[in-house]
């Protein structure tokens, strides 16, 4: 009766025989549990495959015949997964697989643990390890969760390059003078020095509002003696717009001295400049 049924399907089935041909199909169907060996090897043409047990490994079936070889695992092995496996015991799986894969066969263990327990995440890597090909369950979903996590071909290939990146950052506020140094000359007492001209360039990408503070001061001269557009140092401001093209904006700030009468001898200083954004 069941080779009627898989006859009906023979356009996607695979078909053993005569002798050891194979016509791989889409779908290989392997008779297990109670099977009619002598019957079955009687066919010329199979339309499925016989499940083989360990027993087998040792009467050189062809895998045309047998191309699964099933048995339970305590038959075999004691351990069932708590702690670590017996070193002994993983080396009688690893002979067990590579016996099987030598002769074309696969290998299946039914009896091993299948509840979602401690002990079958112990085992199951085992059998994975050991290249174990079909792992036996009821658990589908936990299985297939199991093999997307562990097993290295069912993980998506992936492949590196790389690109390297720079930039150059314009900082929102930034500030160049361009003046480093004024010399004013001899003045007298009381008397205004001629102006002279700094230059303040904006090289941020925001507009600024530019303030003056005195640094460096001998006996206080410039903080009375300097005027910035007119203006004490502390009320000084000159807004510089931002030039989105180039990032430069230049802005020319008058700076003369009116000398004060208690004055005399040499001065130096410093003016340092502070933008904010507006």
């Amino acid at each position: 009766m069941l080779r009627g049924v898989l006859g009906d399907y023979e356009d996607i089935i695979t078909i053993f025989g005569p002798g050891d041909q194979v016509k791989e199909g889409a779908i290989t169907a392997i008779i297990s549990g109670n099977r009619a060996r002598e019957m079955m090897e009687a066919e010329d043409i199979r339309y499925a495959a016989y499940d083989g047990r360990f027993d087998d490994l040792e009467a050189g079936v062809p895998a045309s015949f047998i191309p699964l070889i099933s048995d339970k695992w305590t038959k075999y092995f004691n351990w069932s997964g708590e702690g670590h496996i017996p070193e002994e015991e993983r080396q009688n799986l690893s002979d067990i697989v590579e016996t099987a894969h030598l002769q074309g066969q696969r290998v299946r263990f039914w009896a091993t643990p299948d509840e979602p327990t401690p002990e079958r995440e112990t085992v199951w890597p085992e059998l994975l390890a050991a290249d174990v090909d079909l792992i036996n369950t009821d658990d589908l979903e936990g299985l297939q969760e199991f093999l997307l996590e562990h097993d290295p071909l069912l993980k998506p290939s992936t492949d590196t390059a790389t690109t390297e990146l720079t930039a150059n950052v314009i900082p929102a506020i930034s500030i160049t003078v361009e003046t480093t140094a004024l010399d004013f000359g001899t003045v007298g007492a009381g008397l205004s020095s001629d102006a002279l001209q700094i230059r303040i360039v904006n090289t941020g990408t925001h507009n600024i509002s530019v303030t003056a503070e005195i640094g460096a001061d001998e006996e206080n001269f410039y903080t009375e003696a300097i005027r910035l557009n007119g203006a004490f140092v502390d009320g000084f401001s000159e807004e510089v717009p931002v030039d989105l093209t180039d990032f430069k904006n230049a802005e020319d700030i008058s700076a003369c001295l009116e000398v004060p009468l208690w004055t005399g001898g040499e001065y130096d200083g410093t003016v340092l400049f502070v933008a904010e954004g507006i």
